[in-house]
Parts: structure tokens; C-alpha cells; sequence
């Protein structure tokens, strides 16, 4: 027979083997459900980039909302996508984009905003980056088939909720046929709702005639004024350090623009796969510019800005992440 203290480790051996094999099984089940969302991620991503569609929506955000009609044409094989953005406020105020060609319609100021945009995606963003990777910053999530107030059917939900406060988590209500966004919430780690864009109704479309994206204003009055105009050549080189950006971020490299100046580089994406930031680099062209002090810009809906001084030269940091992490990236963007 064995003796008592044999009988205990036996027992502490089985509990400690049960306990494995507890852990196990439920990292396995984590690994699985994380897989299981990202497959969905890429259906929704998949379906923003290849559908048609004509819906109308409302924004939100701390401190404002609006009502909008999206009409969105996918990419042809060129690459092409066309959209329409209309407000629904009785402001006048439209966007319209042609492949890389964007403008927005402002009565209010009489004025058109012009500029290329080199960026995917329409108003409603995919979520690109998002890979096996992202479970070092991410918990990714199914939460399966669920009912959504004010919306017909039941939605797929699938939830990407942040490790740490350096970036934002994200919430998706999907269409489960067709994995179309039907809302969505950019969020907070402690789970407070920043950012919601989410559908009272949508269409998809085989196909919708030019005539759907010409815009009801007529603006031939209007002063056209271009965001893009190439600024005073940089001549000394700056670069995001990569030791000093905020964990997880690194510099990923984005296609040069067209007409954009020789020279050191002057704009930088910085992500860490899901959450970014874009850096631009600036000469201060004249008095007034020297003259202005760093700090936080207006928010912009979920996006946070920082500008800081550095040598004659301005960083401009924008992105869908705390405030924290934009000035985070500006101090870490230091001359060559």
C-alpha cells in the first residue's frame, strides 16, 4: 500500500495534469474562435472592397453625429472605385471620389476641396493588417449569430478588443450572407464607444450608372482649392525611430505619389497591422507657420492629431488612435 505522502503527490500531479490540460484546451479554443473572426474580417473586408452598394447611414462621435447616403461602386479591374458621400442635413454638402481623384462639396463656404487620395477604401474603412500577428495587441473575437436593435435580421458579431491603451478596439455587426459592415464602433480598451457608423438601410447592387455620383451642387461659382499642393522641398531627412515608437508600431512602406518632391521622404504610415497613424513632414514656409506652437489639433471624429517643431521643420501626426500615441510618434520622428 502506498503511504499517505506518496497519495498526495499522486493527487497534486493529476490536478496539476488536469489543470494543463484545462489550459490547453482553452488556448486551443481561443486560437480557434481568433481564427474563426479573422476569417470573417476578411470576408468583410472582401465584401467592401468587391460590392456595390446604396445605403444611408448615421455617423456618430463624442460630441456630434450626421446622417449620410452612401453610394459606392467596388473597384473595377483597374482598380477604380467610385463614391458619393451626401449629407442629409440640408447643408448641400457632398464628396465625390474617382479613383484616386476626391472632392467635397461645401455651399456653406462656396467651395470645392480637392485632393488625391492614395487609400483603398470608402467612407466605411476595411480593416487591413489583421493576421495571425495581431493577437500580440488584440484579443479577436466571434461572438457569434445576434440580434440588432432598429436592424431586420440577426448580425455576426465579431469584437478585436485592445491589450493596452496605445491603441483602439473595434466592433462589428455583419451582414452574415454577404459579411457587408452593417455597424460598426471603434472603441476604447475600457469598452466606451468613440466612433459609430451604422446602417438604417443598405442595398446591394449589380451595378449603378455614373449618373448615381454626379453632384447636385452646381458649383460653377465656387472657389476649387487643392489640400494636396506640393509644399517647399525637405532637404533635411527625417525618419520614425523605431526604438522609440509606442510598442507594437512600426513604419510600413506606402507607394510615392505622383508630382510628390524629390528628396527626403516626407510621409510615413506608422500601424501596428490594424491601428494607424500618417506622419507628414513640413518645411515652415513663412512667418506665420514659424511662429506656431506644437500640440494637440482638433479632433476630428475618432482621428487625433499632434504637431510638433524640429529644426525649421513641422511633424504632423493624424490617426485613429489615442491622443497619447499620436505626440507619442511625433517625438519619436528625429533628422537622419
Amino acid at each position: 500500500m502506498p503511504r499517505s505522502g506518496h497519495i498526495a503527490e499522486m493527487r497534486t500531479r493529476l490536478i496539476t495534469l488536469a489543470l494543463a490540460l484545462l489550459w490547453t484546451a482553452g488556448a486551443s479554443a481561443a486560437a480557434s474562435t481568433s481564427e474563426e473572426a479573422r476569417g470573417w474580417i476578411k470576408r468583410m473586408n472582401d465584401a467592401l472592397k468587391d460590392r456595390s452598394y446604396d445605403g444611408v447611414l448615421t455617423h456618430s462621435w463624442q460630441g456630434g453625429s450626421q446622417g449620410l447616403r452612401v453610394i459606392h461602386r467596388k473597384r473595377d479591374s483597374n482598380g477604380r472605385m467610385v463614391e458619393r458621400v451626401i449629407s442629409l442635413n440640408g447643408s448641400g454638402y457632398e464628396s465625390v471620389r474617382d479613383g484616386s481623384k476626391y472632392a467635397e462639396y461645401i455651399p456653406a463656404i462656396r467651395t470645392v476641396m480637392v485632393q488625391k487620395l492614395t487609400r483603398s477604401f470608402g467612407y466605411i474603412p476595411a480593416l487591413n493588417g489583421v493576421s495571425a500577428e495581431s493577437d500580440n495587441n488584440y484579443v479577436i473575437s466571434s461572438g457569434g449569430i445576434q440580434p440588432l436593435l432598429g436592424w431586420p435580421s440577426s448580425t455576426q458579431v465579431i469584437s478585436v478588443e485592445p491589450k493596452d491603451t496605445l491603441r483602439y478596439g473595434y466592433r462589428f455587426w455583419l451582414d452574415p450572407q454577404s459579411a457587408m459592415p452593417v455597424k460598426t464602433q471603434l472603441r476604447t480598451k475600457s469598452g466606451e464607444v468613440i466612433d459609430e457608423i451604422s446602417f438604417s438601410s443598405l442595398r446591394l447592387l449589380d451595378a449603378i450608372p455614373d449618373e448615381a455620383f454626379k453632384p447636385a451642387v452646381d458649383a460653377r461659382n465656387f472657389h476649387w482649392k487643392r489640400l494636396d499642393a506640393s509644399p517647399r522641398e525637405v532637404t533635411l531627412a527625417f525618419v520614425p525611430r523605431a526604438n522609440l515608437l509606442p510598442k507594437g508600431f512600426r513604419v510600413l512602406p506606402i507607394p510615392a505619389t505622383e508630382g510628390e518632391a524629390s528628396g527626403p521622404k516626407t510621409r510615413f504610415i506608422v500601424s501596428d497591422g490594424i491601428s494607424w497613424a500618417s506622419v507628414i513632414v513640413k518645411v515652415a514656409e513663412n512667418p506665420i507657420d514659424q511662429k506656431f506652437a506644437e500640440g494637440f489639433g482638433q479632433p476630428m471624429g475618432a482621428q487625433a492629431s499632434y504637431v510638433l517643431r524640429r529644426e525649421n521643420h513641422y511633424i504632423s501626426v493624424m490617426g485613429e488612435v489615442p491622443p497619447a500615441v499620436v505626440r507619442a510618434i511625433a517625438q519619436a520622428v528625429l533628422p537622419e
